[in-house]
């Protein structure tokens, strides 16, 4: 699957078994929860927040 992210034109490329994260639809999810699949950036951007 192809993602075409608009601000800068960039494409990315996730492997056709491999879920998207929830949040940003840009990268692979490499956490899973009740609540959602996360990529690691935005994992760390919801869960610590202060940071």
């Amino acid at each position: 699957m192809q993602i075409l992210e608009n601000e800068t034109q960039k494409k990315e490329e996730i492997a056709g078994n491999e879920i998207a994260c929830n949040q940003c639809q840009k990268k692979p999810a490499e956490i899973f929860q009740v609540n959602g699949d996360y990529c690691i950036d935005c994992w760390q951007a919801l869960t610590h927040t202060n940071a």
